[in-house]
This record gives C-alpha cells, sequence and structure tokens, in this order.
C-alpha cells in the first residue's frame, strides 16, 4: 500500500482498482490536544497507523530516543456522533482494504484480466 501525509495533516492511501484515487483514511488535526503536537508517520497496515507524536517540532529528535504510537484508521466522514455514521466507517475501511487485497492477489499470481 502507498500512504501520503500533508500539511493539512491527513492521511491518504491509493486506491488502484478504485480510478487510482487518494482515498483520506485519518485526519489528525481532529485528535490533537494542541496546537504544537505533530504527528510523524512511520507506517500503516488496514487497521492502524504506527506514528512518533513530535511536541512543537515537524520532526522527531533522536534523543530521547521517540516513543511509537499506534492510532487506530478514522475515515473522516461529515458527522461520526451517530450509530450508523460509525457503521459506514468500518464498511467503508473493509471495503477499502479487502479490494486492495484482492488486487494484491490478483497481482502476486498474475491472474490479470483486463
Amino acid at each position: 500500500m502507498i500512504g501520503t501525509y500533508d500539511s493539512e495533516q491527513i492521511f491518504r492511501c491509493l486506491a488502484f482498482g478504485a480510478g487510482n484515487m487518494w482515498v483520506p483514511i485519518h485526519q489528525t488535526n481532529l485528535i490533537r490536544k494542541d496546537k504544537q503536537e505533530n504527528y510523524f508517520i512511520v507506517g500503516f497496515n488496514d487497521t492502524e497507523i504506527n506514528c512518533i507524536i513530535c511536541k512543537g517540532e515537524t520532526f522527531p529528535q533522536t534523543l530521547p530516543r521517540p516513543i511509537l504510537t499506534s492510532l487506530g484508521l478514522k475515515v473522516p466522514l461529515m458527522k461520526l456522533d451517530t450509530q450508523a455514521a460509525q457503521y459506514e466507517e468500518e464498511f467503508d475501511l473493509i471495503l477499502f482494504f479487502s479490494f486492495f487485497d484482492f488486487i494484491s492477489f490478483l497481482v502476486l499470481n498474475k491472474s490479470f484480466f483486463f
């Protein structure tokens, strides 16, 4: 999977089979505790984003050794306060990563039908 993290603090993944669109997966500025907190993304998988929380800086310091933090994926939707929106978020994540697994399977097995 390919992911990007921009200056607006939105993490996006490339959806290969859906017209090669960048799909927003997480928006870290919604979970910041203060304006000085930044997130340095190290890696991600289908359930979480691994990052280092930087206080007042863009990049983590090397000393003391930075602590790796896991963030759950939260698709930025309009309303998350309803139960239906939470179900929609779970469904979108499952659909996105299931489709990515299907395309990866086809590529690895060289089973192209298009």
